[in-house]
């Protein structure tokens, strides 16, 4: 390690739909570029998303996630302005595993990055934002058996819209600072980092290596250490198994130009359904999401709170 010359920053943020695989993406990136793998925040997309940049940090840190970089309301920097005090704490954990403080050589997986994208652009000038895009088949798929998020196809296809819908906007504000992984194509070449992401340096000094670099969020600590294993790309089509050819039709129903415009095939029956059956599935599809949603996302905090007791 060279003190002389250290590594230039590099501060990525991933974000895209949930379970669109933005977690093995951000390792991937961190393989390639030597930096550290931070647990998802998610505290700092809430306060964010709700207060705007101005946010104290006292406000983040009220949320229960915070215990995901092992934060405390106590933290004597509490009545900082959020975008500082996440920076200091980066370099505390870079600190802590390098034995380096700065520049920054951080990758970071909220999904709900994507919808504060401009905040965080603006609030950390050396940061680049990764919008990832998954078939929103395979997302429904996987969401479906989540304890969290929507819990029918159509509501799941309509997240999977908004969701990129964001990113497709930041993607056009600033092309220069705003990077679109295809997750099937990076599985099958995580060396062809697009766009923006293809101008942020290599480390230098430092290989990823994960016991020192991959730092495991307690509250999601499956889902990461799955993202640590060797990639597996028969998991990419898992969805075919899993869904009906009505439940595709309808994913593509909701989703079909998008999904023609990022290369996906349609390949589910054509949704014959009128406006009317469309109405009442749509009607029985949300108050489905209101009871089913809320139980699981009861189940997920007590969960979270017995493992963090």
């Amino acid at each position: 390690m060279s003190d002389e010359s250290p590594d230039p920053s590099a501060v990525i943020f991933v974000g895209g739909c949930d379970r669109s695989g933005t977690t093995i993406v951000s390792r991937l990136i961190a393989e390639q570029l030597g930096l550290i793998m931070l647990p998802e925040a998610y505290f700092h997309a809430v306060a964010f998303r709700r207060f705007g940049a101005d946010v104290s940090a006292l406000v983040a840190l009220r949320h229960w996630r915070r215990r995901s970089w092992g934060l405390s309301v106590d933290d004597d920097r509490r009545d900082m302005r959020l975008a500082p005090y996440l920076r200091e704490c980066m370099s505390d954990i870079q600190e802590s595993r390098r034995g380096r403080r700065t520049p920054l050589r951080t990758v970071e997986s909220t999904p709900e990055n994507i919808e504060i994208g401009s905040t965080l652009l603006s609030e950390f000038a050396d940061a680049t934002l990764v919008h990832v895009v998954r078939d929103p088949r395979a997302v429904a798929a996987s969401l479906r058996a989540a304890d969290f998020g929507p819990t029918t196809v159509q509501e799941c296809a309509r997240f999977w819209k908004q969701r990129v819908a964001s990113g497709l906007a930041l993607e056009t504000s600033q092309p220069d600072r705003v990077a679109r992984v295809r997750y099937e194509s990076f599985l099958a070449d995580p060396t062809d980092l697009p766009g923006p992401l293809a101008g942020v340096a290599p480390s230098r000094d430092f290989t990823f290596e994960p016991e020192r670099d991959a730092i495991l969020d307690p509250t999601s600590r499956q889902l990461q250490t799955q993202a640590l294993a060797a990639v597996d790309t028969s998991r990419i089509d898992g969805w075919r198994s899993i869904l009906t050819p009505e439940e595709v039709g309808m994913i593509e129903y909701e989703c079909r130009e998008l999904m023609v415009a990022f290369g996906y095939e349609l390949e589910g029956s054509p949704d014959a359904r009128t406006s009317t059956q469309r109405l009442l599935t749509s009607t029985r599809s949300a108050l489905g999401e209101l009871t089913t949603g809320s139980f699981r996302r009861l189940v997920r905090v007590a969960r979270a709170r017995v493992r963090h007791r």
